[in-house]
This record gives structure tokens, sequence and C-alpha cells, in this order.
């Protein structure tokens, strides 16, 4: 899988890609449907998987969230730590990309602002893993304005090439890394934090890793992850949520 900073690259786009399509993607280790809270549905649409919780009414959510998927990663990587959302009434789409590469499909998420789910919330903030947040930054900066109801962005082991900078807006930003990332590291969050807005929030995960933020790993050349998957997820889940309430 590759990272945001791969594809800050030009030169090697080309044959980067071609590399990785040559590659097998990245399973879940789990069915998705063993990961779903009680009254929790996933509903797979083709062009994502739909996570929501079944409602009493028809009112939509405040908040809703755009998932682009880590490179060679399949969407059911992601159910385990993004359902519980669902069952806080938070609808989740998780983005399904050409070979597993959202690189090839950067507005991906049209498919959710245009399509049937829209209505479900207010308000979507877009979210990626790696290369999917990268692409999900690309959305942002060159096509979000089209759409009202896009209001923040989540990178999770990741950051917006230097052509999709942020920098100069006030597009909320939650940025949130694993300590032992050997992948998307420290040295990448200093090199491109300057493209991220200035009221950016950061975190970082003790002990966290960059597979750890799926349920595929482990993962090539990435560090150890010494603490729970589950609890990595929680604590993605809990900053998630938590910046959700200030969008």
């Amino acid at each position: 899988m590759t990272t945001a900073k791969q594809h800050a690259r030009p030169a090697i786009v080309v044959a980067l890609v071609a590399a990785l399509v040559s590659c097998a993607s990245y399973q879940p280790l789990t069915a998705p449907s063993s990961s779903l809270p009680p009254g929790v549905t996933l509903d797979d649409r083709g062009e994502y998987l739909l996570v929501t919780r079944a409602r009493a009414d028809a009112a939509p959510a405040a908040h809703g969230i755009i998932f682009y998927p880590g490179g060679l990663v399949e969407p059911e990587a992601y159910v385990s730590m993004l359902a519980p959302l669902a069952e806080q009434g938070i609808p989740v789409a998780i983005l399904r990309v050409p070979a597993d590469l959202a690189v090839f499909r950067p507005a991906a998420a049209e498919a959710v602002l245009e399509g049937e789910a829209a209505p479900l919330a207010e308000t979507w903030t877009l979210a990626g893993h790696s290369l999917g947040g990268a692409m999900a930054a690309r959305f942002m900066a060159r096509d979000a304005e089209d759409y009202a109801s896009v209001q923040g962005l989540i990178l999770l082991a990741s950051y917006p090439a230097g052509s999709d900078s942020l920098a100069g807006t006030e597009v909320p930003v939650l940025s949130v890394w694993a300590e032992n990332d050997a992948l998307s590291t420290a040295e990448d969050r200093e090199e491109t934090s300057a493209r991220l807005p200035a009221n950016t929030q950061f975190a970082i995960i003790a002990g966290g890793n960059h597979a750890g933020f799926g349920e595929y790993g482990p993962q090539d050349d990435d560090g150890p992850l010494e603490i729970p998957r589950e609890e990595q997820h929680r604590q993605v889940r809990e900053l998630i949520v938590g910046f959700l309430e200030g969008v």
C-alpha cells in the first residue's frame, strides 16, 4: 500500500501504480457482518458500502462520513472500525474504488453525495486512510465546493499531496497518526503539516501502527502494533466523534 507522500511526486506515479496493480489487495481478517453492533446494517450499494443504524424516524443525521480506503485495502476491512459510529447515529459510506486504489477514482465521493444516500445526513465529512486520505484531501481541494453538505476532512496516517494543499483555507481537519507507523511517519507529518489549515487538529495514537487503522494486517514494512487493534479503533472513533461535534 502506498502513502500520500508517494503520490505527491508525479514522476513516479505511473510506475508505482503499475507495480501496485500487480499485487493482491489486503482483505479483512473477519467477515464484516460479524463486526456489526446490534441494530446496525451493512448494505452493499456497489460503489460503496453503507453502514447505518435503523431509525424510527426519517430525519437525517447531523453528520455522516464518506470514507476512502487505503491503497490495496478492500473496503470491508474498515467495517469493524467504523460500524460503531453508525450505532451512534453517524451513517458511514465506505467507498469501493477500481483495483482498490483510490487514485483511480479520487471523485468517488460523488456516488454518495449525488445518490440516494445523500439525504441520510445533513453534512458529510470526507475521511480516508493513507492513499485514501490523500484522495479525500484531493476531493476536498478540487471538488468539495460543488457540494454544500461537505463540511470537514479526517485523515488517518495521511496528508494532502503538494498539488492539493489546503493551507490558507478554513476547512475543519482532523489528522490522526500512529506512533509506530513506519509507512506514514513522524517525518512525513512534519514535512506536510504546512499543507493543512492552521486550525487542523492533530492526534497521535500511542502504540498504534499503519495497518491498525483497518482490520487486514500485518502489512509489509509497517512498525509493530503494541496495543490491541480494537483499542486503536476505539481511539480513532473517539477522536472522530469529538471532531464532528465541532464541525
